[in-house]
C-alpha cells in the first residue's frame, strides 16, 4: 500500500549527504515537503522560517550534535510540541535514555527502512487541549491520583504539549478521551460471499472529536495517516461542532448544595462527557446545557450500553428526589 503524506512538511537534519538525500527521497515520494539541513545550527533558522510538523535529527553532528538541537527546540515554546525523532547508527540503551532526556518523541537507529520512517511519522497523535470543563475535571481528579499520575496530570495542566506526561495515560481510555480527540475502528466490512475473496472493504470509524476542533481537520488527519488514494473517507453523518458549557454559579451552587445535603461530604467534580448528546444543537443556538442525573453506580460494574444496562432500586429513587430538588432550584431562581 503506497502511503501519502501530502502537505506534511519534515525537516531532516544530518550531516551525512547520503542519509538527507535519501530520507528526502522517500519523503518526498509519499507527499511530504521536506527541508534539510546540516547540522543544528543550520537547522535552528530553517526550522523557524519553515516551522515542520515533524523533526529527525541525527545524534553524532560537529558544531551542535542531536542532544543540544533537541533540547533548544524543546525548550521553545512555540516548537515544543513538535514531535522530534532522534537518527543514529547506536542502538544502546544509554543513547535512548539520553535521547529522551533532552526531550526527543522516538528514535531510529541507521540505517532505517522506508517502514521505520514512515512508521515513524504515522504515529503522531491528535495534541492534547483543555477546555473550562475538561481543565476543572482533572485539576479536581488530579488530587486523588497515585503520585506518578498526579504529578503528569499536573504537568499537563500546566504544558498540554507535554507529550512525555500525556504518554502516562495513553492506556486509560477515560482519561486519555477525555484529553484529545480519539479515533477508533469499531466495526469492518468486507466480502460478499463466503467463497469468494473480497473486492472490497469498509471500516466505521468512531471518532470523538474534542469541542472547539473543525471536523474538517480530523477527516484531513484520518486521509494523511492512512495515506492510500484508493481509499476514501466520508462522514456517516455531517458532524456538528459545538463549545463547550460555561461553569457558571448559578448553575453549579444549586448542584453543589443538593449534593452536600443528601451525600454530605461529596465532591461536586464537572466532567465533559464523551458520548454525543443533543445538547449540542441547544449549544449552537446559544443555550447552555448541563447533564446532572444524581444516579450513583457501581464502578466495578458498568454495563452502560449493554445488554443488561441497569442501576441500583435505591439510587434509582434517590436520583429522582435529586432531580426534584435541583428542579425547585432552579425554578425558584
Amino acid at each position: 500500500m503506497e502511503v501519502n503524506f501530502e502537505s506534511l512538511k519534515v525537516m531532516v537534519i544530518d550531516d551525512s549527504k547520503t542519509i538527507r538525500r535519501t530520507a528526502e527521497t522517500l519523503l518526498k515520494k509519499v507527499g511530504c515537503t521536506v527541508f534539510t539541513a546540516v547540522d543544528g545550527f543550520d537547522a535552528l533558522a530553517k526550522i523557524a522560517d519553515n516551522r515542520p510538523d515533524i523533526i529527525f535529527v541525527d545524534i553524532m553532528m560537529p558544531r551542535l550534535d542531536g542532544y543540544q538541537t533537541c533540547a533548544l527546540i524543546k525548550n521553545n515554546s512555540e516548537f515544543k510540541s513538535t514531535p522530534v525523532i532522534m537518527l543514529s547508527s547506536k542502538d544502546g540503551l544509554f543513547d535512548k535514555a539520553k535521547g529522551r532526556i533532552v526531550g526527543s518523541d522516538q528514535y531510529l537507529t541507521k540505517p532505517f527502512s522506508k517502514n521505520e520512517l514512515l512508521g515513524a511519522i504515522e504515529a503522531h497523535r491528535f495534541p492534547v487541549s483543555f477546555n473550562e470543563v475538561t481543565r476543572a475535571y482533572f485539576k479536581a481528579t488530579a488530587l486523588n491520583m497515585p503520585a506518578g499520575e498526579r504529578k503528569a496530570m499536573q504537568k499537563l495542566l500546566k504544558a498540554p504539549g507535554d507529550k512525555r506526561a500525556a504518554a502516562k495515560f495513553l492506556d486509560t481510555p477515560s482519561i486519555n478521551s477525555r484529553l484529545r480527540t480519539t479515533c477508533v475502528a469499531t466495526q469492518l466490512e468486507a466480502g460478499h460471499a463466503e467463497n469468494a475473496l473480497p473486492q472490497r472493504a469498509r471500516a466505521t470509524v468512531n471518532c470523538r472529536i474534542m469541542p472547539g476542533v473543525p471536523p474538517a481537520d480530523v477527516k484531513a488527519e484520518l486521509e494523511r495517516v492512512v495515506g492510500n488514494s484508493d481509499v476514501s473517507i466520508s462522514a456517516v453523518q455531517e458532524p456538528t461542532p459545538s463549545s463547550a458549557s460555561p461553569l457558571s454559579e448559578e448553575v453549579m451552587d444549586p448542584i453543589m448544595s443538593i449534593t452536600e445535603a443528601l451525600w454530605p461530604g461529596t465532591p461536586v467534580v464537572p466532567i465533559m462527557s464523551t458520548g454525543a448528546t443533543d445538547g449540542l444543537f441547544f449549544r449552537n443556538a446559544g443555550i447552555p446545557v448541563y447533564g446532572v442525573s444524581g444516579v450513583f453506580s457501581d464502578m466495578d460494574d458498568v454495563r452502560a450500553h449493554g445488554r443488561d444496562e441497569r442501576i441500583g432500586v435505591n439510587a434509582f429513587f434517590k436520583a429522582l428526589e435529586f432531580q426534584q430538588r435541583l428542579l425547585r432550584a432552579f425554578a425558584t431562581d
